[in-house]
């Protein structure tokens, strides 16, 4: 499936000599480039919710009440604490 998306990718480039922008690859960009565009006062405004959603995140792993549900909570959890990381890094800059 991945391979079938970087092919698509490719051949709209080759066509269009242009991104098409479907690849998950790109979400990663595109949030980070919103991160960029957005004002001191959003990105704490931001990172307040992504601490929050980490804390709420981390609770429901804990309860362990659904167990079937860890591996999606976990990729939630790992996509928090990269935006968290993303968000400290452009208030450093």
């Amino acid at each position: 499936m991945d391979n079938r998306m970087i092919w698509e990718e490719l051949n709209y480039y080759k066509q269009h000599h242009a991104l098409l922008g479907k690849h998950p690859a790109f979400a990663e960009f595109r949030r980070r480039k919103d991160l960029h565009s957005m004002s001191i006062k959003q990105l704490l405004k931001r990172k307040q919710q992504i601490l929050d959603n980490i804390w709420r995140v981390g609770n429901e792993m804990k309860r362990g009440d659904k167990p079937h549900l860890n591996t999606v909570r976990q990729n939630r959890l790992e996509g928090y604490q990269r935006e968290l990381a993303d968000i400290n890094r452009v208030l450093d800059e």
